[in-house]
């Protein structure tokens, strides 16, 4: 009797999926010098609760607003320009941030700026994932996209914090404008749209991909996320230095880097296991979290940001590979950018609220808020079992009989 074979998986890292991966790093190293931004202006301009939550929002609410356009862009005209841009854009706002020296309307531009950046490099960098990487593998794939975000983003807060005591924030901003060149200089090298993308079945409009029921209900749980996420880190850091916790960096770090490692070791098994279940139980995780910031210390600190970066290092590739299995070359943008724009959604409309509500009841009182709002996220998910029920693909043939990974699953469903 002759052994049974298993079909190989097919290759992940090629050099198409390193090359967004490497652009990624650069950029992300970027943003990572504007984590911290909420203690700049409040260390820096002594701003109030609702200018922090402002200026947040002003990115996040950019995104919003733009990112339908490069959604549709992205699948019709192609990634590499959408990176190429988005980088330069950064590159001129993190310059317009080394000079500027108080808190008024320059600041709110240049984060429109970055709000509109993140949009052109994020959905043209995660569209690219997806179009380079093996359908039985995408949370695997998304979730080293987003390991190498997070250990770019979580090295570079500490490093931050200490230069901006010692040179001051205009060197660190400056040195993100560096970052962002070279992320622009590596957005040459990419691929202009996937092999075979051009003209592969008809134009799908962004209208069509928004009435889809999955997409509506992946708004709802994707902005209920964005308003946890934004508290968990902007709201964090005023109200931490209003405890005498004057070291934030090490929270970001740990979040970050267990976000790296639970990605990087878990990623496969996410993909085996049960996408939507890993999700559900993940979203919860977030509503907990913001219930136990009251109990916020500084030996608490990296244990919080360590809990926190285990939930957000198994939702995001799981939740995405949810939205993402059988989206085609021309819609893959499209989801992305829906994923991207309610996320941010959420995060602007919570840093814009909360930020309003802290000016009155503190920055305590805004934390059992955001968990009561957020629990849509959670209550969504769990009344809607199923991880094929949240694919924002067409109703086209999305299943290939006996093919192993996830369309092999889909069809035992």
């Amino acid at each position: 009797m002759s052994p049974v074979t298993h079909p190989a998986r097919p290759p992940l890292l090629t050099r198409p999926f390193l090359q967004v991966i490497a652009l990624q790093v650069s950029y992300s190293a970027a943003m990572g010098c504007f984590v911290l931004f909420p203690k700049f202006l409040a260390s820096e301009f002594d701003a109030a609760p609702h200018q922090i939550g402002n200026a947040q929002a002003a990115f996040s609410l950019t995104n919003v607003l733009i990112v339908p356009l490069v959604g549709a862009g992205v699948d019709r005209l192609g990634r590499r320009a959408f990176l190429l841009l988005g980088s330069l854009v950064f590159t001129v706002a993190a310059i317009g941030f080394a000079r500027v020296e108080v808190m008024g309307p320059a600041v709110y531009a240049l984060r429109l700026l970055q709000g509109a950046s993140w949009a052109f490099v994020y959905v043209s960098s995660a569209t690219l994932i997806a179009d380079n990487a093996p359908p039985q593998r995408l949370s695997q794939a998304l979730a080293l996209f987003g390991a190498c975000v997070h250990l770019t983003s979580g090295a570079v807060p500490p490093l931050v914090e200490i230069a901006s005591e010692r040179l001051g924030w205009s060197a660190v901003f400056s040195a993100a404008a560096g970052l962002s060149l070279v992320s622009a200089a590596l957005s040459l090298g990419v691929a202009r749209r996937p092999a075979g993308g051009r003209g592969e079945g008809p134009q799908i409009g962004l209208g069509e991909v928004l009435r889809r029921p999955s997409v509506r209900h992946t708004i709802a749980v994707t902005a209920g996320i964005g308003l946890a996420l934004s508290t968990l880190t902007t709201f964090i850091q005023p109200f931490a230095l209003e405890r005498g916790i004057t070291r934030i960096g090490g929270y970001f770090a740990a979040y970050s880097l267990t976000t790296v490692a639970v990605r990087l070791v878990l990623g496969a098994w996410i993909d085996r296991a049960d996408r939507h279940r890993v999700a559900a139980l993940t979203s919860t995780a977030y509503v907990a979290l913001l219930l136990g910031a009251l109990l916020l210390s500084t030996p608490a600190m990296v244990v919080f940001g360590i809990l926190l970066g285990l939930a957000h290092g198994l939702f995001m590739p799981a939740f995405h590979a949810m939205n993402l299995t059988g989206a085609g070359p021309q819609e893959r943008g499209k989801v992305v950018a829906v994923l991207s724009g309610s996320l941010n959604m959420g995060v602007g409309m919570g840093t814009a609220g909360l930020g309003l509500l802290a000016g009155q009841i503190g920055y305590a009182g805004i934390f059992p808020v955001a968990a009561l709002l957020a629990t849509i996220s959670p209550l969504l998910l769990w009344l809607r079992p199923g991880a094929e029920r949240w694919s924002a693909a067409g109703p086209r043939p999305r299943v290939v009989q006996g093919a192993p990974g996830v369309e092999g699953d889909a069809k035992r469903r």
